[in-house]
């Protein structure tokens, strides 16, 4: 997170650079380590909209709880003042005790649902992070391999100048 505010500053520099029309991404993809840490970036941020998901569907089950809890104990007190009054429909207190009773099977249903999408989230959220891990560690093997290329490719090109010199000293002797 101590990277962000530089993190920013870079894709608003990228944004600006493509704008007025500079080819800045080809500089950067010879790089593997910058390749590695765009992609690092770009699955925080969708693991951070996995939790972003996840925080309002626990915030939404919790209000619904409440919800439930009050409505449970209006039932509960509505039922111990009509206890001989079920049977006549017209009754204010029958009346209110059928409307909690609905309210409540209607709030059981959607904290129901919140509690399915809450546990989708989290596997959905812990699925990503899996994969981010995985694509994360191939990337950073592909990097490595990368720069071992780059270093071989290198040393070789040394080592052809140098057996070349070493050929051209002799010549000279």
């Amino acid at each position: 997170m101590k990277n962000k505010p530089l993190n920013i500053l870079r894709t608003i520099g990228r944004k600006l650079a493509r704008f007025i029309g500079l080819d800045v991404e080809s500089d950067r993809c010879g790089d593997p380590d910058v390749l590695v840490a765009d992609e690092r970036d770009n699955l925080r941020g969708q693991i951070e909209k996995y939790n972003a998901a996840v925080a309002a569907s626990a915030q939404l089950r919790a209000v619904l709880q409440e919800q439930w809890q009050k409505l449970k104990a209006e039932e509960a007190a509505a039922q111990a003042g009509n206890q001989g009054n079920v049977a006549e429909p017209n009754d204010p207190l029958a009346t209110r005790l059928r409307s909690i009773s609905l309210d409540l099977a209607d709030t059981e249903r959607q904290l129901e649902e919140v509690e399915q999408q809450f546990r989708e989230l989290n596997a959905a959220r812990d699925a990503a992070i899996a994969k981010a891990r995985r694509i994360l560690g191939e990337m950073n093997d592909l990097a490595d391999t990368a720069k071992a290329r780059q270093r071989a490719k290198q040393y070789g090109e040394n080592s052809v100048q140098l057996a070349s010199d070493s050929a051209a000293a002799e010549l000279h002797l």
